[in-house]
């Protein structure tokens, strides 16, 4: 499936009842072919190093199909490509379908899937909504980072298409859905820890849960 959108963001200064944030998540869709580095793409930017970007969230993607939605949960239209903070605009792979290490040609690059999205406050902004990142985490839609195998160029209608599946085949929905939704399902719990491109951060902090519900 082609790229639907490719969008990129600067860092800048947003005024909110008087509270001034420093934020790079307003990306906007541009046209010309721009490169892919192991930082992320060509122009664009994140405001705070020690949370956002990154070499292991080098590159974001969210499924359009998510949009319809959100457009009908938050009762508006005016939801271009780029409203989530993604990159990647894309159609077809969805979080079901999805795992971790999975690896995708995106253009001329080569994109490794590392993670699903949790967002911070900076996606309450973006939507002016104090609720938006507790809905967007109950949704479970939270699309997915990759780091960069193989630098390259991409450009909006270039190719988006899986090359390589993960032998774990641990879903960026079952992830979502242990880490933010049901905590307490030790079958999950126990399949996360073993996947080996589930992030270590992650398999610790699951494993010491499984730890106390298994001491219960």
């Amino acid at each position: 499936m082609p790229i639907i959108s490719l969008n990129t963001g600067k860092v800048k200064e947003i005024n909110q009842n008087g509270h001034v944030t420093t934020t790079a998540i307003f990306k906007t869709p541009v046209l010309e072919s721009r490169e892919v580095h192991p930082l992320g793409i060509e122009g664009d930017m994140q405001a705070n190093l020690k949370v956002h970007g990154g070499t292991e969230k080098a590159v974001y993607a969210y499924p359009v199909e998510h949009y319809d939605y959100w457009k009908t949960l938050l009762k508006r239209e005016d939801l271009p490509f780029g409203m989530f903070g993604e990159n990647l605009s894309i159609s077809e792979y969805l979080e079901d379908d999805v795992y971790f290490g999975d690896i995708f040609k995106v253009g001329s690059a080569e994109l490794q899937v590392t993670m699903a999205r949790q967002p911070c406050a900076k996606l309450n902004l973006r939507f002016d909504d104090n609720q938006m990142v507790k809905k967007f985490l109950a949704s479970g839609r939270s699309g997915f980072y990759f780091r960069v195998l193989k630098p390259g160029e991409v450009k909006a209608g270039d190719t988006f298409t899986r090359i390589a599946v993960s032998s774990d085949r641990f879903s960026i929905r079952e992830f979502n859905l242990v880490y933010n939704k049901d905590k307490d399902n030790i079958a999950l719990l126990k399949r996360v820890i073993k996947a080996k491109d589930v992030p270590l951060k992650y398999k610790e902090r699951l494993g010491e849960h499984l730890k106390k519900l298994q001491e219960a």
